[in-house]
């Protein structure tokens, strides 16, 4: 089942139908991060640039950009019925403010973690 979320994505972020599947619901799970509050998701976007802080400042922005609007892109972020409803418009929000923000080479969060 690990195996199986390598590629992070089934059928079901396409399709009119969510997920019921094991599978399902350990990927929303993991994305769930994306839906929650802002302070939430804050400590998290700085986190994610502290793991990647080799890399420079501008390659960063760029590649984590490309990543969140691959999320915003798809019809659903989450695949399954109580993940979406729980957290697809927050998470939305958030991808869209943190794309915004690394537009603007800001790391949402990060002198607060520094």
């Amino acid at each position: 089942l690990i195996l199986e979320t390598k590629l992070y994505y089934t059928e079901a972020y396409e399709g009119p139908e969510f997920g019921t599947q094991d599978l399902h619901y350990l990927l929303d799970l993991d994305m769930s991060i994306l839906g929650q509050i802002q302070n939430a998701y804050t400590e998290y976007a700085a986190n994610i640039r502290k793991e990647y802080i080799h890399v420079p400042l501008p390659d960063y922005c760029h590649r984590r950009a490309q990543v969140l609007t691959t999320f915003l892109k798809s019809p659903k972020i989450f695949c399954t019925d109580v993940f979406y409803t729980k957290y697809e418009h927050l998470a939305r929000d958030n991808v869209q403010q943190e794309i915004f923000l690394l537009s603007q080479s800001t790391i949402p969060g990060l002198d607060a973690l520094l």
